[in-house]
């Protein structure tokens, strides 16, 4: 997919730090007046700041067309409760595209694992899409206890079957 840079205002560029070799590939403007600037490694918010967001630090993405509303849920740590920061946009078609793009290239590997039926947990292994360590994270159902016994075998027995296939 090609992107071509987009045009932003002023007060926007004075506010953003792109890293060097980086460039804003996609950018709408929410009815609120915040700029969401996506590149190949980040997303990034601004409004009277910038809130510098990598690509693997956002669990997912959603859009409803009939309210033009954009949700990003952000990964937390377990126990922590999950950020979601939504926004109301007008265009943002090719923001949506990159944000779909960039938060896959992400992933680097995936694998569920259950429990019990129905109940179980994801074993990811994240990356930003331009540069960073390989990030090992585990997503629990709701209602799963992590500390429970057969919990943790299911998840280290996923966790090296997922290491394994990566050659770790």
């Amino acid at each position: 997919m090609k992107f071509f840079a987009p045009v932003l205002p002023r007060r926007v560029l004075e506010l953003l730090e792109i890293p060097r070799g980086d460039q804003a590939l996609a950018a709408a403007q929410a009815r609120d007046g915040r700029w969401l600037i996506g590149t190949r490694g980040r997303l990034f918010v601004v409004a009277t700041s910038v809130r510098d967001l990598g690509w693997d630090q956002i669990e997912d993405a959603s859009w409803n067309g009939e309210s033009g509303v954009l949700s990003i849920r952000l990964l937390a740590p377990y126990g922590e409760p999950t950020e979601t920061i939504s926004f109301e946009l007008d265009d943002s078609a090719r923001l949506l595209q990159l944000i779909r793009e960039r938060i896959t290239a992400s992933i680097i590997v995936q694998r569920r694992g259950e429990v019990s039926p129905g109940s179980g947990f994801r074993v990811l292994a994240r990356r930003n899409p331009v540069s960073g360590p390989l990030v090992w994270m585990t997503v629990f159902d709701e209602g799963l206890d992590p500390e429970s016994p057969q919990v943790k075998a299911a998840v280290e027995e996923a966790l090296q079957v997922a290491k394994h296939e990566l050659g770790q």
